[in-house]
Order: C-alpha cells, then structure tokens, then sequence
C-alpha cells in the first residue's frame, strides 16, 4: 500500500521533471589558432626583460591544481587574470569591478534571485501566527441609567494562536524552489560573464598598451 501510495503522489506532481536540453559543441573554435598564436607572442614579449607580462599560468587545467597555480577551474574563470602576477594589472581590475554600475545592477539581480530562493524554501516549514486583543469599555450614568458602575464598566482579553503546515503532496513547493534555483544559477552565470567581459576589456587594454610601451 505504501508503494502504491508513492506511485499516486508521484503521479499527481505538479509539471514534468526537467530535462536538460543537449546542446552540440564543437570540438575545436574556430579562434582557437588565433588564441595560440596570441598566446605565443605574449609569451615571446615576456622574454624580453622589464615590463614582461608572464602568461604561461593562464593555461592551467584541474589537475595542475595541486602545484599551486593560480587558474585551477571553471569557478575560478573570472579571475584569471590573477595569472599573469602583475599587481598593477591587478589593481586595475580591482577598481574596474568595484566601480562599475552595471556590475552592481547584475549583482543586486543576483542577490534578489538568492532571496527569492530562500523564500521560496520557507514553504517546506510550517506556520505560526499568534493574535492578541484587549479592549476596556465603559458607559456613563446617562447612557445607563439605575446600572451599577461595576456593571458599566468592562473588560475584555483574547488571544490565540493558528498553526499551519502545507503538505507538499503534489509538489506545488518543489517545482517553486526548483524554478527559484534554476532562476539564481541563471543569475550567477550573469553576474560571471559581465565580471570575465569587465575584466577582460580591462585586461586587453592593459596588455596594448604595455606593447605600445616596448
């Protein structure tokens, strides 16, 4: 009876589970060469001597991890210009991300879908509400007449408490909490493509006119 009580519930759920579309990748960009011969000049300017911009930590697989380098995996993407250990490229970054408004619209995204999220799981707990009330009435000689005042006067106190808690038996809060968390991934990926676009506008203009310099 317990199975088959599951089989129903799990019948009776709100919206088909998701599916991850498969999207076809390449195996190769087509400005994958013009990235290697990029690479390789810097490389060849950072022989040169002063003001030499070092980019053989920019290439760092998860497995290099353990060595110590700088660009390890995708999460750490957006920071990748830490590999080139020039702290004035650093410093330039810093200010860009600090100062940028666009950034700090994609961020105040981010934290609202993070709130919304969290709201959203809220809805697993159950609820409580307390209500209290007080009142005091009185009434005058005129208003009744021959009435003690004892019997003129009153007083009145009420309180209660009402407890509540949704069963999600047809998946109402998990199709909500998964849509919130679909929402903040999506709002995450945002916020890192418009820090890797900042960064890497900031980078290339660095990386120019350091060329000019030489």
């Amino acid at each position: 009876m317990t199975a088959l009580a599951s089989a129903l519930l799990a019948a009776c759920t709100v919206g088909p589970d998701y599916v991850r579309p498969t999207v076809p990748t390449p195996e190769r960009f087509a400005r994958s060469e013009q990235a290697v011969a990029i690479d390789a000049g810097a490389n060849e300017t950072a022989a040169t001597g002063t003001g030499a911009i070092d980019t053989s930590a920019t290439h760092t697989s998860a497995a290099d991890t353990s060595a110590g380098n700088t660009i390890a995996s995708p999460e750490s993407d957006a920071q990748f210009w830490l590999g080139f250990n020039d702290p004035l490229l650093t410093r330039l970054v810093d200010d860009a991300l600090t100062a940028n408004h666009d950034l700090r619209i994609v961020l105040s995204r981010y934290d609202r879908a993070n709130a919304l999220l969290r709201n959203a799981k809220f809805d697993y707990l159950p609820t409580v509400t307390a209500t209290a009330n007080a009142s005091d009435s009185r009434s005058s000689a005129d208003q009744a007449p021959g009435v003690p005042r004892a019997d003129r006067d009153a007083e009145s106190y009420d309180a209660g408490i009402v407890a509540g808690w949704e069963l999600d038996l047809f998946g109402r809060i998990r199709r909500n909490v998964e849509a919130q968390r679909a929402d903040t991934a999506a709002s995450a990926a945002d916020l890192q493509a418009a820090q890797v676009a900042i960064v890497g506008e900031v980078a290339r203009g660095y990386v120019e006119l350091r060329g000019l310099q030489e």
